[in-house]
């Protein structure tokens, strides 16, 4: 099959959960042998091809209010009016879906001119419009999206139970969660670069926006008698938030024993879970946290804001919280360290949970089944895609 990822701000993932799925769905499916093609900002695709996936760069405006609207517009003429030869468009986010009627009107007229039309899967990774970097009129826009994605896809994938429930219907709703396969390592090489220590240290690594409680987080860890004897290290950077990054900053100075590490990817955030002796989750909305799969996935103790996204995931096994206490993330910690011995106990219990349940084998699986379980086999496509 020829399939085209439409949504995401691209690959390699650099940051967010929605392109790290995009990055290993589309990478797994290449190595199947489909023909894969992932449009992606001029920013983050610096080469034409990664990890057997055809990369393409497309413009956008700049703005957090405007880059992703724009970028899908680009992305769908792309694909459509230089008649890209493909049998799934896969839309990832709500944000994005808020052209699926667009998309659907134009393929209608391909029907009269070839015969098919691609069938469009949607992806619903999580309710953007809940997040509280987002003003009244972009929520509404949002939640708009979500509503074009359901009703105009052939299919809408819900990563997490708790949205299906939500939001999903009978007639084309299914439940395909996030995966790991992250893999444990002894290199420690990236880490001390960094400045830390293996099992020195508490792990936050995300994106640095408000509904993360990435400032509760540092109140707490401040507050506790954890601080001083480990590290908090926060990896990750802002997503059009310079001022919440900004006020982190301030929030931290004074304390040593705060690090921000920037963004990272690849063997040093592999390193990052690897060797560290906590790992926090303190969001107040989610999809299906990519990161808490891996560092559960990995066997690290785990604390997290008591959602029911994060509940799918850690069920008694991790210390839940109530996003935004300071008190409550601040005792959390303090239980954790208290008894470490119990906690690493009930992460190997979880780890066995999560490996057996959540693999990015298993998504591709489904994803490969959703994919064809509507598709004639002449509708498959038999000619080559040049970009």
């Amino acid at each position: 099959m020829h399939i085209a990822f439409i949504g995401q701000k691209g690959i390699p993932a650099l940051t967010g959960g929605v392109e790290r799925y995009v990055e290993e769905v589309s990478a797994r499916l290449a190595e199947r042998g489909h023909k894969i093609f992932v449009y992606s900002r001029k920013q983050y695709a610096h080469s034409a091809y990664h990890r057997g996936v055809r990369c393409v760069r497309t413009w956008h405006l700049p703005g957090k209010y405007f880059a992703t609207i724009t970028h899908t517009l680009s992305s769908v003429g792309h694909l459509l009016f230089r008649k890209a030869g493909v049998d799934i468009i896969h839309v990832n986010s709500v944000g994005p879906a808020l052209l699926m009627p667009f998309v659907r009107g134009v393929l209608m007229g391909q029907v009269l001119v070839t015969g098919r039309r691609p069938t469009v899967v949607f992806t619903f990774h999580s309710a953007d419009w809940e997040h509280s970097k987002w003003g009244p009129f972009a929520r509404a826009m949002l939640r708009l999206g979500a509503w074009c994605g359901r009703v105009s896809a052939d299919q809408v994938v819900y990563v997490s139970q708790d949205m299906l429930d939500r939001f999903g219907s009978q007639e084309k709703g299914v439940y395909i969660p996030n995966g790991t396969e992250m893999e444990s390592t002894t290199q420690t090489d990236d880490l001390h670069a960094l400045g830390v220590t293996e099992g020195s240290y508490v792990l936050f690594a995300g994106r640095l926006v408000s509904h993360k409680h990435v400032h509760t987080l540092i109140q707490a860890f401040k507050q506790s008698s954890v601080a001083g004897r480990y590290t908090l290290v926060i990896a990750g950077e802002h997503a059009d938030t310079p001022e919440y990054a900004a006020h982190l900053e301030e929030l931290a100075q004074g304390e040593n024993s705060i690090r921000f590490v920037g963004n990272q990817s690849g063997d040093s955030l592999q390193q990052l879970f690897s060797h560290a002796a906590a790992y926090v989750l303190p969001s107040s909305s989610e999809g299906l946290s990519v990161s808490l799969l891996e560092a559960t996935g990995m066997g690290i103790p785990a604390i997290v804001s008591d959602i029911s996204q994060n509940r799918e995931v850690v069920t008694s096994h991790a210390e839940l919280v109530r996003p935004g206490y300071v008190t409550d993330l601040q005792e959390a910690l303090e239980n954790v360290f208290q008894d470490p011995s119990a906690a690493r106990a009930r992460a190997q219990e979880l780890q066995n949970v999560v490996r057996a349940q959540y693999s990015w084998k298993r998504v591709v699986d489904d994803l490969e089944q959703l994919y064809t379980q509507d598709m004639p086999t002449s509708r498959v496509t038999d000619y080559s895609y040049v970009a």
